[in-house]
């Protein structure tokens, strides 16, 4: 899953712009549940 999102961070607009709906909208959540991830992180601390 995070090779998955790493490739997504690393995309370009154009590249973003290729993707189906359905790819863009999981990129979305993936990008999503990182951040809350990351936060959560950033709270315990």
């Amino acid at each position: 899953m995070q090779a998955v999102a790493i490739s997504y961070e690393s995309m370009t607009y154009d590249e973003v712009m290729k993707l189906s709906s359905s790819e863009r909208i999981a990129m979305l959540r993936v990008r999503a549940r990182i951040k809350k991830q990351i936060d959560e992180e950033m709270k315990k601390k």
